[in-house]
């Protein structure tokens, strides 16, 4: 497992990056077609991290990641294939990018801490 903490370390840490380069705004529209791509790939690198450890993980990152990885999840399917969310959006959106930041920052520490 010793490859597992710092994939997930470098993962969570292009997400809390891209998404510190992007932060919500109010009133206008966000890129999410800037930080999408980045937010897709890392959930990739994170699923086959996850995958390729024969063990159960580790608590408590295990609960962090999970949360994390459902963030990512949740922003992929939602706003797939668009280049902006609008407004009338924006509430939801701001809440859920604000949460993925967050939890990514925290998985980064907890991980480079294993």
């Amino acid at each position: 497992m010793s490859g597992f903490p710092a994939a997930v370390a470098a993962a969570a840490s292009a997400v809390a990056d891209v998404l510190d380069g992007h932060r919500p705004r109010g009133g206008g529209a966000y890129p999410i077609g800037v930080v999408l791509p980045v937010l897709v790939e890392q959930h990739d690198v994170l699923r086959a991290a996850v995958d390729a450890v024969p063990d159960p993980l580790p608590e408590p990152l295990a609960a962090e990641l999970a949360g994390l990885m459902s963030y990512l999840q949740l922003l992929r399917v939602r706003y797939h294939r668009l280049s902006t969310i609008e407004t009338q959006d924006s509430v939801f959106a701001t809440r859920a990018i604000t949460a993925t930041h967050v939890e990514a920052r925290r998985v980064r520490d907890r991980a480079k801490r294993m």
